[in-house]
């Protein structure tokens, strides 16, 4: 980043460069991270709404596709949230509003 704050070896998974670099990381995880954080940043926007307080944890399972009406490559993505201080059934709730804030749910 401009900043410095994120400074990070970028490889490319298979490459000879991953090979020789295996703390390197690539852009799916890049994106699962980002992700990630902006959903749990949503969620608690959402319980904040709601007037909820409550522990988060998100994770992003990124996979890379193939697309088969262009040939090209598209990004399959699954999120695991985690709660604490919510019913189930609250979270679910709040989970499928968090979709509806989220710019990378909105992407």
């Amino acid at each position: 980043s401009s900043d410095r704050v994120l400074e990070l070896e970028l490889a490319m998974p298979g490459t000879p460069k991953a090979k020789e670099n295996e703390n390197a990381t690539n852009p799916e995880q890049l994106f699962a991270a980002g992700y990630a954080a902006c959903f749990d940043s949503a969620l608690q926007l959402t319980a904040q709404k709601a007037r909820l307080r409550m522990e988060t944890e998100v994770a992003a399972n990124v996979s890379l596709l193939k697309d088969e009406a262009d040939g090209g490559y598209k990004l399959s993505v699954t999120l695991q949230v985690k709660g604490t201080g919510v019913e189930q059934r609250e979270l679910e709730k709040l989970v499928h509003q968090a979709h509806t804030v989220c710019p990378y749910s909105k992407a």
